[in-house]
């Protein structure tokens, strides 16, 4: 195989950094015998006689081609994540409830959790509790029975409930969750909780109309 070095400048600077340094390592792009490139993670380095003269170079390159190609489908994965989460109509999450509902934890939320629940997702994690304290109190049964419901059953957790976030008015919360992963001890679900407060304030308006 063959370096994709024209000019031979890649290669001046690795025989510059070898002769210096007495190694060098990185990633080249290089080419098979018909011409299709692959990454190369190449080490270069001198091989010596017991006075010290150079005797010659070890050349020696692992492809890597499939490493790069997973690392870049991770990287494409993570920006379309990003992007649907950026423009998800509520907060993206990732919730785990213990099967004995004495805890829960948030592993993930989106950046709008902030604009659902008026805290971020680090305050969450500090308080994973922080909903039941701003929760209505009319809706704490119907959290828990639909918690309870889904976890028993391993099915999709969805309800709608009443919150008010200190120094803020009363609004409503959908969230429609679903079960993705579970073990003896925790169910993991995954997303979204929408803030819906404009559209059952146009609902009622519309059944008081009538």
């Amino acid at each position: 195989s063959r370096y994709d070095d024209p000019d031979g400048l890649a290669t001046r600077n690795i025989l510059l950094e070898v002769k210096q340094e007495g190694v060098w390592r990185g990633d080249v792009v290089r080419r098979r015998a018909d011409q299709s490139p692959f990454h190369c993670r190449l080490t270069v380095f001198k091989v010596s006689d017991e006075e010290g003269e150079t005797l010659g170079l070890v050349w020696n390159c692992r492809d890597v081609s499939s490493e790069k190609l997973a690392e870049h489908q991770l990287r494409m994965s993570e920006r379309k994540f990003r992007s649907m989460a950026e423009n998800a109509p509520g907060a993206i999450v990732e919730w785990a409830v213990d099967k004995q509902f004495t805890a829960w934890k948030f592993n993930y939320a989106s950046p709008k959790i902030e604009e659902v629940f008026d805290v971020s997702f680090e305050q969450l994690t500090h308080d994973p509790y922080y909903i039941m304290n701003v929760l209505h109190p009319e809706d704490i049964e119907i959290f828990r029975r639909t918690m309870h419901a889904a976890v028993e059953t391993l099915s999709r957790w969805d309800f709608t409930i009443r919150m008010r976030p200190p120094g803020h008015e009363m609004r409503w919360i959908r969230a429609i969750l679903t079960p993705i992963e579970w073990d003896g001890s925790l169910v993991v679900f995954h997303g979204i909780l929408m803030d819906i407060t404009a559209e059952q304030e146009y609902r009622e308006g519309l059944v008081q109309a009538k």
